[in-house]
């Protein structure tokens, strides 16, 4: 099917839709990335954040 399908369009969409391709999965890395990452930093946010309430309640 896919093949059939390439015949009905240029070549450069093709390469075109190659291109994009490609990027998204490069997107989807730098997304995985970011997103492990993001939940690195949480994970060292949450004790940081009870600590501030803790002195924040005390200052109360």
């Amino acid at each position: 099917m896919q093949k059939h399908m390439n015949l009905w369009l240029p070549p450069k969409a093709t390469i075109w839709g190659r291109i994009t391709y490609r990027g998204d999965l490069k997107m989807k890395k730098i997304l995985k990335t970011t997103s492990f990452l993001g939940i690195l930093f949480y994970l060292l946010d949450v004790p940081y954040l009870v600590v501030l309430t803790k002195k924040n309640l005390e200052e109360l």
